[in-house]
This record gives structure tokens, sequence and C-alpha cells, in this order.
């Protein structure tokens, strides 16, 4: 059911290739669950719901550069 001016959540375009991952590649549910929690803390946050697409080669490298800050080395999305 869904409620009229209620905004319903939208799908990451990331969702499908996990679900690919998943039923196509043969992917673990362990390690989609792992995919998952990347997507939702590290991934969305940064790129949101821009489609793959309009990610440029500049945005990832920050991305990269972000993660091997001082004081995140180590630190996994399974454990955090």
């Amino acid at each position: 059911m869904t409620w009229p001016n209620v905004r319903q959540p939208r799908e990451h375009p990331l969702t499908r290739y996990l679900l690919h991952l998943e039923a196509v590649v043969g992917r673990k549910p362990g390690t989609i669950q792992d995919y998952r929690l990347i997507l939702d803390r590290q991934l969305a946050p940064l790129f949101g719901e821009r489609p793959l697409d309009r990610i440029d080669s500049e945005q990832v490298a920050a991305f990269v550069a972000a993660q091997a800050r001082p004081g995140l080395r180590g630190r996994r999305s399974s454990t955090a």
C-alpha cells in the first residue's frame, strides 16, 4: 500500500547490480550483505542516486583518497 503525498524511498542504482550478482553470478548471501553495507555506508552517501554513467574518474579518485585517510585504514564496513 502506498500513501498519497508520502515520498517512497528510491532504489539505489546499484541495488539491481547486487541482485544480479546474487542471482546470476552466484555470490553468497553473506557477500551480498557485505556489498550492501559498503553501498549503504560508503558509496550512497557520497554518490547519492547519481546514475553510474554520471560518476567520473575524479569523483572515484576522491572517494579512494577519502578511504585512505589516516584513521580509516583497517576499518571495514562489516565491523563498523
